[in-house]
């Protein structure tokens, strides 16, 4: 059976284009966000033959399951009870173009025997069938909540072996039905093009669980502490710099396993502009101790009774805070490729200068 979505996203209006060729797209992520976007356009549009070229037979399974979910949820009694008044013409017209394909209107149904399920998928076989889906999605897109999530923001896109994963989050903020979390899409390639290969429960959990460990946006990074050593630390000293918080402990593996990278970055760009700021959760003499081994070429400020991690809404380690020159919190939490890119935007520096870097930062270290 096919598995149900999440149900998020706000609907925006688009057009539908055709499939961009090979040269539009010069990366795989980008040709990946390329057909989402294409992908998104036809739904919208009830254009459910061209949406499916954006698709493999797994992906078009998992619409076509958001589709049969969206449309029974409305149609179905049981449930649509539990749906805002402004829902009710919604009710009527899913309930007629399912009566009218001889599709059920029965969740329970729909979930205990598959060949009801098959009975959606059957429809995008010949024209007829293809006639409801578009009114299904033409239906679904006029609704007040949308249920196809791969319509929000998409948040991030990256490739792993192979295949490219698009994060997307919902477009406003949470409305009826919606969870406000993130679903993570997977592309694979595939006749010539990167296509829509349905949800990667893996990376929406990793995805959202990330999401819930990010810190609130700072709107003041004012502090005055010390280090290990008693040298008075204050954010005036970093006054016009690009400031990285790093909010860490010796105690923390992945912690200290980011330190050799962001050693590596402090060198490259300490010159022109950006300094770190260690902020571990230890003592004064723990932190000596480490120092004896592995050495810091940045300050770290102690912060023994928690006044910075409470301040900063600090929720999970290793956690960092990416600042402008004006003191403005723009990141959290970029990979250290991610951290580069945007170094150099905000240094006014050339990308090429800076790819060795990126590449030695994603080599990974050998095992012993």
């Amino acid at each position: 059976m096919f598995p149900l979505l999440p149900l998020l996203g706000v609907v925006v209006a688009l057009a539908t284009f055709h499939p961009a060729s090979a040269q539009e797209s010069p990366s795989p992520t980008e040709a990946a966000k390329a057909n989402l976007q294409r992908m998104n356009q036809s739904v919208t549009a009830g254009e459910f033959k061209i949406a499916r070229a954006y698709m493999t037979d797994q992906g078009a399974t998992e619409v076509i399951g958001d589709i049969a979910t969206i449309a029974i949820s409305l149609a179905d009694p049981s449930i649509n009870e539990s749906f805002p008044a402004e829902f009710d013409n919604f009710k009527k017209e899913f309930k007629t173009i399912l009566e009218s394909a001889q599709l059920t209107t029965n969740w329970e149904s729909l979930n205990s025997d598959a060949s009801q399920f098959e009975k959606f998928q059957a429809l995008e076989a010949e024209d007829k069938g293809l006639l409801v889906l578009g009114k299904l999605l033409n239906a679904a897109a006029a609704m007040p909540w949308d249920g196809f999530n791969f319509r929000g923001d998409a948040a991030k896109a990256y490739e792993v072996e192979g295949k490219v994963f698009i994060a997307v989050r919902p477009s406003g903020g949470k409305e009826f039905g919606e969870s406000g979390q993130a679903a993570v899409y997977r592309f694979v390639s595939q006749d010539d093009m990167w296509k829509f290969d349905g949800v990667s429960e893996p990376e929406t959990m990793a995805y959202n669980k990330k999401l819930a460990s990010m810190p609130p946006t700072l709107t003041d990074a004012s502090f005055e502490g010390e280090t290990a050593d008693g040298e008075k630390v204050s954010f005036a000293n970093y006054k016009g710099k690009v400031v990285l918080f790093d909010f860490w402990g010796t105690w923390c593996a992945p912690c200290v396993a980011k330190l050799p990278k962001l050693a590596k970055i402090h060198a490259a760009f300490k010159d022109h502009g950006f300094e770190i700021i260690g902020v571990p959760l230890d003592d004064a003499q723990t932190l000596n101790d480490f120092y004896k081994k592995k050495p810091l070429p940045w300050k770290n400020v102690i912060d023994p009774d928690s006044v910075l991690k409470e301040k900063f809404g600090i929720k999970a380690y290793p956690t960092t805070m990416l600042l402008d020159k004006d003191g403005n919190h723009i990141h959290s939490n970029l990979e250290e490729d991610e951290l580069v890119d945007e170094l150099v935007k905000l240094l006014g520096l050339d990308a090429a200068d800076f790819e060795d870097l990126k590449r030695e930062l994603a080599t990974k270290p050998e095992k012993h």
